[in-house]
């Protein structure tokens, strides 16, 4: 079986052959909407392999040339005892001082059990899912509340559907 969908606004059928009608052709439409979906992603896919393939080379020359530069920095000290950075009509280059933080896979607990909190990144958000069992009070408490009410929904018999299929094109 496929999800449950919320329909948009309703149709005016007769009887439930026509509902079965209908739950078909949704079935065949949204086919047609992954046939086309699929389409195009192998598209974009095909497109950004032929678009890596060819920026390969280009790649290859901008690493190139990078590497001519930092070999020529480092073999020419004499022109960054004033500065670090040698200005040029196209660019400068030089060098900096970088920093970088490393860290081990005790690094988290070690700053948990020494409350370092500061080094830890959390990203809090609101779990729907737990508030679904606060009670309302809880759920006044902060600024919250349940709202029940019946939504429609269908699901597609896609085993069904692929035997009418597998039978039409026999």
């Amino acid at each position: 079986m496929s999800k449950r969908i919320r329909p948009h606004a309703g149709v005016k059928i007769k009887d439930l052959t026509e509902c079965n009608t209908v739950l078909f052709k949704l079935a065949h439409y949204r086919a047609k909407l992954q046939e086309e979906e699929d389409g195009y992603k192998r598209a974009v896919n095909t497109y950004k392999e032929i678009t890596q393939r060819r920026m390969e080379p280009i790649v290859e020359e901008i690493k190139k040339y990078e590497g001519w530069l930092a070999q020529y920095a480092k073999a020419h000290p004499e022109h960054f005892e004033k500065k670090k950075t040698v200005e040029l009509i196209f660019g400068m280059f030089g060098f900096r001082k970088t920093t970088k933080i490393s860290v081990t896979q005790k690094t988290l607990g070690l700053l948990k059990h020494l409350g370092f909190e500061t080094g830890i990144r959390i990203k809090e958000s609101v779990d729907k899912e737990a508030l679904r069992g606060f009670t309302d009070a809880q759920l006044d408490q902060v600024k919250a509340k349940r709202v029940e009410k019946d939504e429609f929904w269908y699901e597609l018999n896609d085993d069904a559907i692929s035997e009418k299929a597998k039978r039409a094109a026999s």
